[in-house]
C-alpha cells in the first residue's frame, strides 16, 4: 500500500454544548462527553449515547458495531 498524504485528526471532542444534557439529568464529562456504562446507557437508564458523543474512540465503524450493545443488554441479541 502506498500513499502521498496522511490525514490526522487531533483534538476532536464531542459537540454537546447547548444540548441541555445536564438539565435533562444526563451526566456529562469534563470534555463534554456523555458518560455511559458498558452498555452505552447514560445516567438515565432509558437513554443511550452512541457514537462520538460518548467520548470513546471516534471511529464510525466501531461505533456502529457498538450500537448492538443496548440490544444485547436487553437480552434480544
Amino acid at each position: 500500500m502506498g500513499g502521498d498524504v496522511v490525514l490526522a485528526a487531533l483534538g476532536r471532542r464531542p459537540m454537546t454544548d447547548g444540548l441541555g444534557l445536564a438539565e435533562a439529568g444526563i451526566e456529562v464529562g469534563q470534555r463534554g462527553e456523555v458518560v455511559v456504562d458498558e452498555y452505552l446507557r447514560t445516567s438515565l437508564p432509558h437513554v443511550y449515547a452512541v457514537g462520538d458523543v460518548n467520548g470513546g474512540p471516534q471511529i464510525a465503524p466501531l461505533c456502529l458495531m457498538l450500537c448492538s450493545r443496548p440490544c444485547r443488554s436487553r437480552g434480544s441479541g
